[in-house]
């Protein structure tokens, strides 16, 4: 996983009138920062 790299992400599940199905989604964090993880970060805002 690289900066600037985009992947199609899975918003299910959801509740309400929350966007469903799979989104493309950008990433911004440096590869140093995306290795030293084990989990994925992400950040939403709607």
């Amino acid at each position: 996983m690289e900066r600037g790299d985009i992947y199609a992400v899975c918003l299910d599940p959801t509740t309400g009138s929350e966007q469903r199905g799979s989104r493309p989604a950008l990433v911004l964090s440096t590869a140093d920062f995306n290795r030293s993880l084990s989990r994925c970060l992400g950040v939403v805002n709607h």
